[in-house]
């Protein structure tokens, strides 16, 4: 991450944004779904919301997102 940041992004995680932006994940966005268009037009859940910059000036931060694909046994554990 910009900005001298030494927090690790594990496996578990994925970060998102766009540099020439300043939108990003922002307080009380926790939880919430980072989705992605497939080329058949079907939407699929890649991750939701985990943590990001601390102010909700995004420019040179990504959002970080926790991975749905690494943690989808355990979700269906808990859910079942």
């Amino acid at each position: 991450m910009a900005g001298g940041s030494s927090l690790k992004i594990t496996p578990q995680m994925l970060c998102a944004g766009r540099r020439d932006s300043h939108v990003g994940g922002c307080h009380g966005d926790s939880g919430g779904p980072y989705v992605c268009q497939k080329s058949d037009k079907r939407w699929i859940l890649r991750g939701a919301v985990s943590w990001g910059s601390p102010t909700c000036d995004a420019h040179e931060r990504y959002t970080v997102f926790a991975r749905i694909a690494e943690l989808r046994n355990w979700i269906d554990l808990v859910m079942n």
